[in-house]
């Protein structure tokens, strides 16, 4: 049984001398991380509506893509999908450990009350329901998918703007961003399949992601972000002025900190599907472009799929063309996720939820970070 929603439980003050207690099933946990005291909790983490353990049923291509793989890596497959569903972003799916992962990991021990180290542990696997159903599963390629497709997707920013839908780069760009993967782990799991020669019809492995409308909705207060750690952190706060850290999400940050927009904001307004407006003068890199261009919405369009305006003028959160290269890039000041992150965090936020813009992590609400060995 996983940890008691908000309303079963009795909120305890910091530092209360019960609060490390091993009742994990009825009573609320806290945890100390790094010598700042901080109260933080998943709620609910009810293994009851988490996927039930099934016997996977394995045909005989996704018994070949797991051949495919080591062990180690089809044991962070698991880890991953089973974060990103409680809303622990791992970043993309790919099965491999990193920084992301492990500090998606870290979230979730803060959460449950365990030790906090960042690594995989039979208590944080069970709260997470990891390894609950199979892991990858088929797909057949449809002709959607193919619709999806920009077969001449255009470089130059003045045909761009021309077009009326920047779609995805190739139909591997599109596959894996439907499946929150990498090119080289749906590669890896379809051996011999040249995967953008692939028709309507056609059947491919994939990860098996629990379900979108499954992920877990957050209940969020507001948002930290902080530049240090390039992280997204969901906080709720409850009525007696505790915060509680509901999921984390990696984003690419200013590549120039002095264009971020440190202090509060607040969402003013949330837009699916959106424009871009390209400025010149804030992209000296681009030297044909003398007037300001409206560019077509689109998976690759600048923003992505949203765009969640800030009250400061000309700031937002929002997509990215490139997931991959998410916490690896730098944006011109605002805050990128990947398509599927942003898609899930504008159906858990209202316009007017406070934006905590933080340069040091010891200042958000939760603050652990990776020890870095010499």
């Amino acid at each position: 049984m996983g940890l008691p929603s908000l309303n079963q439980a009795q909120a305890r003050p910091v530092g209360s001398p019960d609060a490390l207690k091993k009742n994990y099933s009825k009573k609320t946990l806290l945890s100390f991380l790094g010598g700042i005291v901080l109260l933080t909790l998943l709620t609910p983490l009810n293994l009851e509506s988490s996927p039930r353990s099934v016997r996977p049923q394995f045909t005989a291509q996704v018994k070949k893509s797991l051949d495919a793989l080591p062990q180690s890596r089809i044991e962070t497959l698991k880890w991953q999908i089973a974060l990103e569903s409680w809303g622990f972003s791992p970043g993309v799916i790919d099965g491999r450990i990193g920084p992301k992962t492990r500090t998606a990991i870290a979230a979730a021990q803060a959460c449950s009350g365990a030790e906090v180290t960042g690594t995989q542990d039979e208590r944080t696997a069970k709260l997470l329901g990891v390894g609950a159903g199979t892991l990858l599963k088929t797909y057949k390629v449809s002709l959607s998918d193919l619709k999806s497709i920009d077969k001449d997707p255009p470089s130059d920013w003045n045909e761009k703007s021309r077009r009326h839908h920047l779609g995805y780069f190739s139909l591997l760009d599109s596959l894996c961003e439907k499946f929150h993967t990498s090119p080289r782990l749906l590669t890896e799991i379809n051996p011999g399949i040249s995967l953008d020669l692939l028709t309507t019809g056609d059947t491919i492995v994939v990860p098996n992601l629990r379900s979108f409308v499954n992920r877990k909705k957050a209940e969020v207060s507001f948002l930290e972000i902080d530049l240090e750690r390039k992280l997204i952190l969901l906080i709720y706060k409850n009525p007696q002025g505790q915060n509680y850290l509901r999921g984390i999400l990696h984003c690419s940050i200013a590549k120039d900190l002095s264009q971020a927009p440190v202090g509060t904001s607040t969402i003013k307004r949330i837009v699916p599907n959106p424009n871009y407006t390209f400025y010149p003068k804030k992209w000296p890199e681009v030297t044909n472009v003398f007037e300001t261009l409206t560019i077509p919405p689109g998976p690759r369009n600048p923003v992505g799929l949203c765009w969640i305006a800030l009250s400061r003028k000309g700031y937002g959160i929002h997509g990215t063309p490139k997931p991959t290269a998410i916490g690896k890039t730098g944006s011109h000041g605002c805050f990128r996720l990947t398509n599927w992150d942003v898609t899930w965090l504008k159906n858990i936020l209202n316009v007017g939820t406070e934006v905590r813009v933080y340069q040091k992590s010891s200042e958000t609400s939760w603050a652990w970070q990776e020890k870095v060995q010499p």
